[in-house]
């Protein structure tokens, strides 16, 4: 500020300004801009507060995005204010009340295009009464409608509203004429609510402000020669044949309603051929022919947008017109260079703008800057292409480096880049003219006006000045104190000009003599005016809670409204506007009247058609519907109260009830895998508690029965089996009675074993002397044997013990056997005989047959049993091969052992397995390995060499059967418990069964594995953009100005497209490129797209042939009689098991089952209980229902992730056996987090405080002092060390999985009247819903208007009875089939919505029904194969498939041309296909690494359709599952009984399960708004392979990638 010294009269201004508000006239280059800045400063104090805390902010608006960025750049350059710039490139409209509060909290000064406050002010997003200084700049623009005035309207209301400060230069907007000046200028001051101020007198701007040389230049009019007659001949012709081959406009014939705006299509392409014409009239051949190709250019950018084969031909010829005219000019101009082209045919008007410019090098001293002002936007191009010309073939004229600038059209709502890349073009031109790379500008208006550019020499009007204030404006460029102001007039219009010129000066100077030193004479505007303005719009403002609040009126209702229909729900190719049509009637004085009628696309709940009030213009009949409309949508919610469309969200004030289990406290990532935590298992009532003396116990006996018979010679297999059936086995002792379980297999080398609990078979009671055995007994089998006890586990005494006590039974006598127990003494170490020992060892039958021995020269600790005692064999006996003459000098040789007492019997042996899980069987390979081995071995042991045990054999073989016995036990009980609390609470099944059904093997288990894609890295993740190469880059320019300007821009300047609009050079495929750089959203990553050939291949078609007559089919799932027995133990069992835990049973095809039935009751719910929710608000309560998240939290209020059975049995690493527990202080300060869970590897407990279960001070302290707090990754270890702290480790998804399974489980037996009750006992409904009630409801009719008649069904569907005879289905009331063939654009259709909410519970209807089917019909199918027959049958592809095949395409209702191509494309090929359903992948691009592949857009809308036919039809016939399931089984039964038979497996699956091949998919990156790109990295031959695949979404994405990879890898092969 220091560099500024005020002038007198800003000096004078700026006092004016701050006292009251003030418009201040001043010529161009006077410093109207300072003095706003002082009156800013000046007023700064109440912009040190926060705006949220009571401060206020100062806004400066203008009319353009470039004088945002000047006047940003001055405030910032000048201050210390924080100062925030706004338009509408920046997507602002989109902004919430939040944002914009942030907005205004971080910045003091605020400044934005004029239309955006408006905005803010009718949305109530901003207080004007908070703005403490408003500056108007260039505001003579605020006249009519204009956004200035508009807001200045809205201060009627204000309390303390803010200063106003307006800056002009012309104070006129248009022409006037001199005797309403001062009438222009009271209008402009009662809009501003201001005064005009000005100098006292001109000296005191002489000098400062802008005062050109005036020149007049004359020319001639252009006189056609005869090529350009019949180029322009040709092109009006052309124009003629659109008008009469144009799309008739639809005509709403039950209505009778004419539209107010045809909306001609080809309108764009009439202005353009129009252009060229003028521009050939004007220029002549030169310019027209760069005017037509520049045109051709555009008509090719239309070409990549256009799906309408009609509009394509239109496209074509109107291209090939051009491409005539273009040529037959070009051919009149050969023989000449370019120099003479351009002199020779130009026309006069073009000749004299290149006279100005050599002209001005003769006249002027001055360096060349000039401004060349048109009128035409698209003049502006083509002078610039002549003059970029000129300056390269003609030397005179080579010092001129040209470029041109003209404003664009930015809309809002309309996500591309195109607005940004416009802007950042301009910006660079700026720049360069500022920078004087360029020193002649072309442009258009839009530097008339306020734009900081340097002082020019030279400005030309070439068209002249059409008002006062274009003429002030463009004058006002030049700047220069030597500068000449030229205006170019065609000799016809001079004498007309001439005039209009006089009345510029007049209007001049009367301006200057009414305000020039008048300041303090002159009124302030009038009140009664000002409130005349706040009243002259026709109807008022409609304020959503009185004046203060948001609202709409006249003037912002028409974009209010499109801004809601582009806002709708829609499909890519679809896009929402209402139609307008209108009536006219006359009044009582026959005066015309208009009324216009509204139709809002049939997507919105408001489908009565809207009609606005009659008025005397067509244009305020159409604001004054808009406004009624816009009414109505904000009292049916569908405009929030700050009237931005409302996002389909479900508010919680109406769904909360549903979702009362959410945690208060909302966390992030819940319900999903990766997120895990503990669970405290559950620890079954049953078998809680403690033995006690003399108190009554329950005895349990294991009863084990082989289902294998064994060869009685083969003595190996014959002493294991008895062993198996022995009378000695083991029983477990409870201290309550335990209900009965299932029996249950195990399985074992030689075959499956059945075990069953048989439970209460003894009621006991103990001494404490007894007690004391049985723990001993039970320490001695889990740590001596099976050496499964911790050092750091104690015996459990507390009260919540699972107390499961092994003990041994004898089945003959009876009871617990004690000395079984007892009198073997303790298990023996592996340690060496000593001499003595082994000479007074006594071998015989008696002493040694059937004895557990272990060697103890072996370091592997095997363990054997002892099948024959071999009395005539010894040491000396042969060895089985010849490289040792005898067992003795084996051992002596080969071990290096003494052999005392050779002559004692070898013993014949079998080996113990240390296999101590025997859940699932092992693999068949490994079986039959396993079983050879065994067959062929023939092992002698001698018995010095052995250490044998007391310990009963029968007792030692089954002690290794425990864990998985135990543990099933201990499962079984949890869930029986859970089985008894449902059958209790929700009365489903009876408490007490007193017989189970077994728990049996599911045979798919033995060799599935669950499909889980591979966790990816980031190491190996590729980037999409390495597959784009070969686009020309530009050169980046260090200069830093550039480097400023990229970075504001999300992409790189070396990323950007040709320039169309300056390099006229471009092909077709860099109009391709720059449609897909401009059409990216704004804030997406940059892609560069190459060319690529395309050629179709076909893989695995699925329904070649079927050679099978129909055969009805029904489901006898649906048939089921309801029943009071709920699933059976073991039904419960498999539903909370999963896949992980290797059991052989799993949860996931019961979790399929019920999460279709979990989708389609939640559906019918949603349908029957909110009707006023449209499909998208209905499909966001359903995946809030249904999802993850809620499953989860529900499913942890029954604590089911403390029962479920998620990890797979090792009992030698991670399980924790009954009785035993952690110390207390230890687990207490593991659960504080004190101490890292590893701590327990630091701990080791004395035996006899194991077998009390009670530490001594010295372990306690131990525990107390241990410093060794939780690690980083802490949770890691979890999934190992869970168990040892009661706890289960599991994944959020995992956990609600289980109640899914679970629901299918229920839904499997007991039909809907079980499933519907579990969902109620588990909250997922409340009970007080009431569903069943829900469902027994008459559907809603779907006819919305009560006046609606059959016959206005049949005039939508002419062809009802066809589509019944195809569908086999007749309705009892057509409007459900009108509404699922209702396209939303279809807007005639006002009887019924479109089929968006016949889709919704069409979808969960047939998903549900053909999941049942495959349930119940493909049993053997596993549960990846099973997903993947319901993937093949229920989706868009299989769907929109069938709906070609029957026709059913030909009835849809739309009025949307792209879609209708794309269907007939779908239908074409589908036809060409003889109607095969498969997975279409077009295979692009196969070159070195360049490998594409695109998956083929199936027609969603198809799709969408049948599934609506379905929810018709469910709804029709009165919610009827079998009508149905009758209806489409004889649509699709070929694909499901084809599918079934030879499942069609996911392609992604089958990649990663292709051995050897590693994928690994990279980021998504979108393309545009219709296609993404997914890159896949896979092994091929053990070398990285790259291929992309291209889709509609990430889903088909990565599909098309997994083909092109499978086909590769075939290839190889």
């Amino acid at each position: 500020m220091s560099d500024f010294t005020p002038r007198n009269y800003q000096v004078e201004l700026m006092k004016i300004g701050i006292d009251k508000n003030t418009i201040i006239f001043l010529p161009t280059g006077s410093g109207k801009t300072f003095i706003a800045l002082m009156i800013l400063k000046q007023m700064s104090q109440s912009l040190l507060k926060p705006y949220s805390e009571g401060g206020k902010i100062s806004i400066i608006l203008v009319n353009t995005v470039a004088l945002v960025d000047q006047h940003a750049g001055y405030i910032l350059q000048h201050t210390h204010f924080s100062v925030g710039r706004y338009t509408g490139e920046m997507n602002v409209d989109a902004w919430r009340k939040d944002r914009w509060n942030d907005e205004f909290d971080n910045n003091q000064v605020l400044i934005m295009t004029s239309q955006i406050l408006v905005n803010l002010n009718n949305q109530n997003f901003i207080d004007l009464n908070r703005v403490n200084l408003l500056i108007f700049d260039e505001c003579h623009r605020g006249v009519n409608d204009h956004s200035m005035r508009q807001l200045m309207k809205s201060f009627g209301t204000l309390v303390e509203p803010p200063r106003v400060l307006g800056l002009t230069a012309p104070l006129l907007n248009g022409n006037c004429k001199p005797d309403k000046v001062m009438d222009g200028v009271l209008a402009l001051e009662t809009t501003y609510h201001s005064k005009v101020a000005t100098v006292d007198g001109l000296a005191d701007v002489v000098g400062y402000s802008t005062n050109p040389t005036e020149e007049f230049k004359f020319c001639q009019g252009h006189t056609l020669r005869y090529p350009e007659y019949v180029a322009v001949d040709t092109l009006k012709r052309t124009i003629a044949v659109l008008k009469v081959i144009r799309i008739e406009c639809f005509q709403n014939n039950i209505l009778g309603l004419k539209p107010l705006d045809p909306g001609d299509t080809y309108k764009r392409l009439w202005n353009l051929l129009e252009d060229v014409i003028v521009h050939i009239q004007i220029m002549g051949t030169y310019g027209g022919v760069k005017a037509a190709v520049s045109h051709l250019i555009q008509i090719e950018r239309l070409k990549q947008h256009c799906d309408d084969d009609k509009f394509m031909d239109i496209l074509n010829t109107v291209q090939t017109s051009l491409s005539f005219i273009k040529q037959f000019l070009e051919d009149s101009m050969k023989g000449h260079d370019e120099k003479s082209r351009i002199y020779n045919f130009s026309s006069h008007k073009i000749l004299t703008l290149l006279e100005i410019l050599r002209e001005f090098r003769t006249k002027s001293q001055e360096e060349l800057c000039a401004i060349i002002f048109t009128e035409r936007r698209f003049a502006a191009k083509v002078i610039f292409f002549i003059l970029d010309a000129l300056s390269k073939c003609d030397p005179e004229f080579k010092h001129m480096k040209t470029n041109f600038i003209v404003g664009f059209n930015n809309n809002p709502y309309n996500d591309t880049r195109e607005s940004m890349f416009q802007s950042k073009k301009n910006k660079e031109v700026l720049n360069s003219f500022t920078n004087k790379e360029i020193n002649v500008l072309v442009a258009s208006d839009v530097l008339e006006e306020g734009v900081d550019i340097p002082r020019c020499t030279l400005v030309v009007k070439y068209d002249k000045p059409k008002d006062y204030r274009s003429y002030i404006q463009s004058k006002g460029r030049a700047r220069h104190k030597a500068s000449i102001y030229y205006m170019i007039v065609e000799e016809e219009e001079i004498t007309k000009y001439s005039a209009k010129y006089k009345d510029f000066q007049l209007v001049e100077g009367t301006l200057n003599n009414y305000l020039i030193g008048k300041n303090t004479e002159r009124q302030e505007p009038d009140k009664d005016e000002i409130e005349k303005m706040y009243q002259e719009d026709e109807l008022p403002p409609y304020y959503v809670n009185g004046p203060g609040s948001a609202q709409v009126n006249m003037l912002s209702a028409i974009p209010l409204l499109c801004q809601y229909c582009s806002c709708l729900p829609s499909d890519i190719y679809t896009e929402y506007a209402p139609d307008w049509y209108i009536k006219t009637s006359s009044d009582h004085t026959e005066t015309k009247m208009y009324s216009v009628v509204i139709m809002l696309p049939t997507i919105c709940p408001i489908v009565d058609v809207i009609e606005g009030p009659s008025l005397r213009s067509a244009k305020n009949a159409k604001r004054a519907a808009a406004l009624k409309a816009c009414i109505l949508l904000h009292k049916a919610g569908e405009l929030d109260d700050h009237l931005q469309p409302r996002k389909q969200v479900v508010k919680d004030e109406d769904v909360g009830f549903l979702f009362k289990h959410y945690p208060a406290i909302k966390e992030t990532n819940a319900g999903v895998t990766k997120t895990r935590r503990l669970h405290k298992k559950q620890i079954s009532k049953f078998a809680q508690g403690q033995i006690k003396p003399y108190n009554e116990h329950f005895l349990h006996v294991i009863e084990l029965e082989p289902n294998f018979q064994v060869n009685t010679e083969d003595i190996n297999y014959k002493t294991i089996y008895d062993v198996y059936t022995s009378p000695l086995c083991y029983g477990i002792i409870t201290p309550n009675p335990l209900p009965t379980l299932c029996s249950f297999p195990i399985y074992v080398t030689m075959g499956t074993i059945n075990v069953t609990l048989k439970v209460n078979a003894y009621t006991v009671t103990l001494t404490q002397e007894e007690i004391d055995v049985i723990k001993k007994f039970h320490f001695q089998v889990y740590d001596d044997i099976l050496k499964i006890v911790q050092s750091f586990l104690i015996f459990d005494n507390s009260v919540n013990a699972e107390m499961l006590l092994l003990v041994a039974v004898d089945k003959i006598k009876g009871g617990i056997d004690f000395d079984a127990m007892t009198l073997h003494g303790e298990v023996k170490l592996d340690n060496e005989l000593t001499t003595t020992e082994k000479q007074e060892l006594e071998v015989n039958q008696e002493t040694y047959l059937r004895k557990i021995i272990c060697p103890w020269y072996r370091a592997d600790s095997p363990v054997y049993i002892v099948t024959e005692v071999c009395l005539n064999r010894d040491a000396y006996y042969d060895f089985p091969n010849e490289t040792y003459g005898s067992f003795k000098e084996y051992f002596e040789e080969k071990h290096k052992i003494r052999i005392v007492n050779p002559t004692l019997p070898l013993l014949y042996v079998k080996g113990l397995t240390k296999r101590i899980n025997f859940i699932k069987p092992v693999g068949k390979e490994a079986k039959k390995k396993r079983e050879r081995s065994y067959e062929e071995m023939t092992e002698y042991l001698l018995p010095e060499l052995v250490v044998k045990q007391d310990f009963p054999s029968a007792l030692w073989i089954q002690a290794n059967l425990l864990p998985t016995i135990v543990s099933r036990i201990s499962y079984l009980l949890q869930i029986e418990e859970l089985r008894c609390k449902i059958a209790q609470e929700a009365g489903l099944g009876r408490k007490l069964v007193p017989t189970k059904k077994p728990l049996e093997l599911d045979n798919y288990v033995l060799d599935y594995v669950p499909f889980m894609e591979e966790e990816q890295k980031d190491d190996v993740l590729i980037e999409a953009n390495q597959l784009f190469m070969n686009i020309p880059t530009l050169q980046i320019n260090t200069d830093f100005t550039k480097k400023m300007l990229e970075a504001q821009y999300p992409w790189k300047d070396e990323e950007e497209p040709k320039d169309l609009e300056r390099d006229i050079t471009a092909t077709v495929m860099d109009v391709a490129y720059y449609e897909t750089f401009i059409n990216k959203g704004r804030g997406s990553s940059p892609v560069k797209m190459n060319g690529v050939s395309s050629s179709p291949i076909r893989e695995q078609k699925l329904a070649l042939t079927f050679q099978q007559d129909y055969l009805e089919k029904s489901l006898e799932i649906l048939d089921r009689p309801s029943t009071i027995d709920g699933p059976e133990l073991r039904d419960l069992y498999r539903a909370l098991t999963t896949a992980k835990a290797n059991d052989i049973v799993n949860l996931e095809r019961l979790e399929t089952l019920g999460d279709s039935f979990l989708k389609y009751l939640s559906s019918v719910y949603i349908l029957m209980r909110f009707p006023q929710y449209n499909e998208g608000r209905a499909t966001s309560l359903k995946g809030k229902m249904v999802s993850n998240e809620s499953l989860f939290y529900l499913a942890i209020k029954k604590n089911l992730g403390g029962i479920m059975k998620y990890n797979e049995l090792s009992p030698r690493n991670n399980w924790l056996p009954p009785a035993f527990t952690i110390p207390r202080e230890m687990a207490r300060r593991i659960e504080d987090k004190e101490l890292s869970v590893h701590s327990l590897f630091g701990l080791s407990i004395k035996y006899e405080e194991q077998i009390a279960g009670e530490v001594d001070e010295e372990t306690l302290e131990y525990i107390l002092q241990e410093d060794n707090p939780p690690e980083d990754n802490e949770e890691n270890s979890y999934h190992t060390m869970s168990s040892y702290l009661k706890c289960q480790y599991i994944g959020d998804k995992q956990v609600a999985d289980v109640v899914e399974s679970l629901l299918g489980a229920f839904f499997a037996v007991q039909w809907a009247f079980g499933s519907i009750k579990f969902i109620e006992w588990m909250g997922i409904i409340p009970h007080s819903e009431n569903v069943q009630n829900l469902l027994n409801r008459p559907s809603p009719d779907p006819v919305l208007n009560v006046k609606g008649s059959k016959k206005k069904i049949e005039y939508h569907l002419p062809q009802a009875e066809v589509i019944e005879k195809i569908l086999g289905y007749k309705f009892q009331n057509r409007a459900f089939l009108l509404q699922a063939l209702t396209h939303p654009s279809y807007t005639p259709n006002r009887l019924t919505l479109s089929y968006e909410k016949l889709e919704f519970i069409g979808d969960a209807v047939l998903d549900f029904l053909i999941t049942c089917h495959i349930y119940e019909s493909c049993g053997n199918l596993d549960p990846g194969e099973l997903t993947d027959l319901r993937s093949a049958l229920v989706n868009n592809n299989t769907f929109a498939s069938l709906v070609v095949r029957h026709g059913l395409h030909k009835f849809l209702l739309m009025i949307n041309s792209k879609l209708q191509v794309l269907v007939d494309k779908f239908a074409n090929m589908m036809e060409r296909k003889n109607h095969v359903i498969d997975d279409e992948v077009m295979i692009l691009l196969e070159e070195g690494e360049n490998n594409l592949a695109e998956s083929v857009d199936v027609p969603k809308i198809l799709g969408d359709i049948f599934e609506a036919l379905a929810g018709a039809i469910y709804l029709d016939s009165n919610k009827n599952l079998k009508t149905v399931w009758r209806v489409f089984y004889k649509i699709m039964w070929k694909e499901i009984n084809l599918f079934s038979a030879n499942v069609p497996k996911n392609v992604v699956r089958r990649l990663f399960e292709w051995t050897g091949a590693h994928p690994k998919f990279g980021q998504l990156v979108p393309v545009n708004k219709k296609k993404c790109v997914v890159p896949l990295c896979f092994m091929l031959n053990g070398t990285p392979k790259y291929v992309h695949g291209f889709g509609s979404n990430k889903q088909m994405a990565k599909k098309a990638a997994a083909k092109l990879a499978l086909r590769l890898l075939a290839i190889s092969k």
